[in-house]
């Protein structure tokens, strides 16, 4: 019976409060939604303390075409998901060689390849191992991946 034995973490470096997050949207969006204020208690009410993200709050607030944010989807995709294998291998004290199936969650941008199929190019997987890669089902996605 399939199970899971160990759960690996990565987070990207750029750490912040949720009431950051608050008034940076408050900032971007004022002009857009005239009642923003109205809004904003979201951030309250959703239980989050804080989140990570792979750029820094300010580069949020500029515009960036698609091809930049892909690119830069495709390298923190990879350098995070590799991160967070390595330390879920290391806190269940197996080997890249253990794994027989390998799932991944994203919604956040593209790869052609599959991020799933560089990964296992890139830690020397079994090129057998059973994938299965989930994009486009939003928050849904992990659940989805672990059922």
């Amino acid at each position: 019976m399939p199970r899971i034995v160990s759960v690996g973490t990565a987070v990207p470096p750029n750490r912040l409060t949720q009431s950051e997050i608050q008034e940076f949207v408050r900032h971007v969006f004022q002009d857009t939604f005239k009642d923003i204020d109205r809004l904003l208690p979201i951030f309250e009410n959703g239980q989050v303390k804080t989140r990570h993200l792979c750029m820094p709050l300010n580069w949020y607030g500029e515009h960036h075409h698609f091809s930049e944010k892909n690119t830069l989807y495709r390298d923190w995709a990879y350098r995070l998901g590799m991160e967070a294998i390595r330390d879920c291998l290391t806190r269940a004290n197996v080997e890249v060689t253990d794994l027989d199936h390998l799932f991944f969650v994203s919604t956040t941008g593209i790869s052609t390849p599959s991020m799933d199929a560089l990964i296992i190019n890139g830690l020397n997987m079994d090129p057998h191992i059973k994938r299965t890669p989930i994009w486009g089902l939003g928050c849904a996605g992990g659940a989805v991946g672990i059922t």
